[in-house]
């Protein structure tokens, strides 16, 4: 399912927020518009902003799909596909 690509740990979900997003706690910072994926590499999630002080960042993140819950404290990492060089 992930071809060459690898996964690099993002952090954990905090909770939903009013708008059908969710926040994550941060131990590793993406970039707006990196592709999260749960541990078993399936994509689960967008980044859509970046929040809070640089010591404790938090993700602003939209899941992919409507069908897609991401559970309070899960954990979710960062989808680094290979380039062709």
């Amino acid at each position: 399912m992930l071809g060459g690509a690898k996964l690099l740990e993002a952090g954990d979900v905090e909770g939903p927020t009013a708008q059908s997003k969710y926040l994550v706690r941060l131990t590793a910072v993406p970039r707006i518009g990196d592709i999260l994926c749960d541990p078993s590499g399936r994509r689960v999630a967008v980044v859509r902003d970046i929040i809070g002080n640089v010591k404790r960042p938090i993700a602003v993140v939209e899941p992919v799909s409507k069908g897609v819950m991401l559970k309070k404290s899960s954990r979710v990492f960062i989808l680094k596909e290979r380039r062709r060089g």
